[in-house]
């Protein structure tokens, strides 16, 4: 299954579900949503219960987004 991501306002926050595969050659889809996201200064939640299979290319996508939101304003936040 080829990834799908759906946007739901929760109060302030932005929750991003993923949904399929986050994988090398998906992850590009992945990016430049969160990337849109990040610069309208959203609070983003990436859901990825629905996530079926992430390879290491998804895992940085997911994690990189992390870095460059910081440097952006934005925030994702993490569990703690």
């Amino acid at each position: 299954m080829a990834l799908r991501t759906e946007t739901r306002m929760s109060g302030a926050v932005v929750v991003l579900r993923c949904l399929g595969r986050l994988v090398s050659g998906e992850e590009s889809a992945f990016r430049e949503r969160v990337k849109k996201l990040l610069g309208e200064k959203h609070r983003i939640v990436l859901d990825l219960s629905e996530i079926q299979h992430i390879d290491s290319t998804g895992l940085a996508s997911s994690r990189g987004r992390t870095t460059k939101s910081v440097k952006s304003g934005s925030s994702i936040p993490e569990d703690t």
